[in-house]
């Protein structure tokens, strides 16, 4: 089980990105039976952000789980 800040873990994932070790970065990240990610709603929109925070989820689709935790209403 790993415990991350989600805004950590998105910008460890764009600094993996940048230097083209963001397969190995959510490999890495795969040993991990669950990820719990608070406060998503902090990540910024920013698109670089977001997108490799859809590829990390996306590579545990259905193979490992994600608890993501948001203190705003899915409206907002």
């Amino acid at each position: 089980m790993l415990f991350a800040r989600t805004t950590d873990l998105v910008q460890k994932l764009q600094i993996a990105r940048r230097d083209l070790v963001l397969e190995a970065t959510i490999a890495k990240l795969d040993r991990f039976d669950l990820l719990i990610l608070p406060d998503l709603a902090y990540v910024t929109e920013d698109q670089a952000g977001t997108i490799v925070l859809f590829e990390l989820i996306y590579s545990r689709y259905e193979r490992r789980s994600i608890l993501i935790t948001a203190n705003q209403p899915f409206g907002e």
